[in-house]
């Protein structure tokens, strides 16, 4: 029985589908739905080989320390982009930076899907591996020695609802004078994790530290886990980048809590940090203090007795502030910081201070946001053991 005969329909139908066009459609196909996806997430792959190996290098320079020869050195095979001083975004001598970046073609996609309003579209492209990556690394230099080093990295996630996207940024910092009284950063005085504000909380992470940060944090700030970029769900979150920076913010946050309600909310561990961070340190003794406890409209309606006191020495800064009828709370808020001062959260807390409010009582003031005494430890007892942990701090006192 001939087939084409009997089946002429049948025959043509596969004729045309056997046919030389028809398998370059299949081939295309083929190339679209598999290959594709494919060679964007081998190409993610290398990103992610190629951010590990900038961090690898970053991570090995030590601020004060390593010279510019050896920085170039560990950023071999990579474009090195320079700016000198006077130029934009540079105020050390010499400013070094590398970027990394995804193919144009992704961000193209991505942003004509997400401007016309294809959200869907945009969900599609983003799960077949067209997706937007950003790291930026960078090294300042003065003197001819590293003295900043940090980077930053921006990722697209799945959902174009999330306009700012994934956002991570780690830097160096010399103090954190911005944060003079916040409990968190007495506790831990070299190296700081928070999120940032509204819908960007947990899109959004920055790790700030000091040259004196303990390898083992460091290492934190620097373990990138980059394996969700080319996974077929995506990144969704910063704290899958780093995830150990994120149990150091919540170990942090639990330690400085259990301080400030515990029996010692203010010990002698936190005043190096307060010595170097806080404008003015003054040494002051109680010359009166009221017993009657005020319930005020303001300071948020804390209870609050009125003290005035008398300066003895300066330890730091000016006496610029006023000393006289301070209202000093009975119950302190404690900030601790999730990131800016704007994503910060108040924990109220008994101010110790307030229990030794008597007439000849010396304490230590430290410098806040305002002239009365309601933040956590801004007043401190001028024990012998504080005053010369203070001068020791300043350089001033005997090792």
């Amino acid at each position: 029985m001939n087939f084409s005969r009997t089946f002429p329909v049948t025959t043509w139908f596969w004729k045309r589908l056997t046919s030389r066009p028809a398998r370059l459609i299949y081939l295309g196909v083929l190339i679209i739905v598999i290959i594709s996806p494919f060679a964007l997430r081998v190409e993610a792959m290398l990103f992610e080989r190629r951010v590990y190996k900038v961090m690898s290098a970053l991570s090995s320079l030590r601020i004060g320390v390593t010279p510019k020869a050896e920085v170039l050195s560990r950023m071999a095979g990579f474009k090195v982009n320079g700016r000198s001083r006077g130029n934009a975004r540079c105020e050390a001598d010499e400013c070094l930076s590398i970027e990394l970046s995804s193919p144009k073609l992704s961000d193209w996609l991505l942003r004509k899907a997400g401007w016309s309003g294809h959200y869907n579209l945009y969900s599609v492209l983003s799960w077949w591996g067209f997706r937007y990556r950003r790291f930026t690394a960078y090294v300042d230099l003065t003197s001819g020695k590293v003295s900043e080093l940090g980077y930053g990295l921006n990722l697209s996630t799945s959902r174009v609802s999330d306009s700012f996207g994934l956002w991570v940024g780690v830097s160096s910092k010399g103090n954190f004078v911005d944060l003079n009284l916040a409990a968190d950063v007495d506790e831990s005085p070299n190296y700081q994790v928070g999120h940032y504000f509204n819908r960007c909380h947990d899109l959004c992470m920055n790790v700030d530290f000091t040259r004196d940060a303990s390898p083992e944090l460091l290492r934190h700030a620097f373990g990138l886990k980059l394996r969700c970029i080319w996974s077929i769900a995506g990144c969704r979150t910063s704290n899958q980048l780093l995830p150990e920076a994120e149990q150091d913010r919540l170990e942090i946050r639990r330690a400085a809590f259990e301080r400030m309600i515990g029996p010692n909310q203010c010990p002698d561990s936190i005043l190096p940090r307060r010595a170097r961070d806080t404008a003015d340190i003054l040494l002051v003794e109680v010359k009166k203090a009221s017993t009657k406890i005020i319930v005020p409209d303001y300071l948020h309606g804390r209870r609050y007795r009125v003290a005035s006191f008398r300066l003895l020495r300066i330890l730091k800064g000016k006496a610029g502030r006023p000393l006289d009828k301070l209202a000093v709370t009975l119950d302190t808020g404690s900030t601790l910081y999730t990131g800016p001062w704007w994503d910060s959260e108040q924990v109220v807390v008994h101010n110790s201070a307030i229990d030794l409010l008597n007439p000849g009582q010396q304490f230590l003031l430290f410098s806040g946001t305002g002239k009365d005494i309601f933040e956590p430890c801004a007043a401190v007892p001028a024990t012998d053991s504080a005053i010369q942990t203070i001068e020791r701090a300043l350089g001033k006192g005997r090792p």
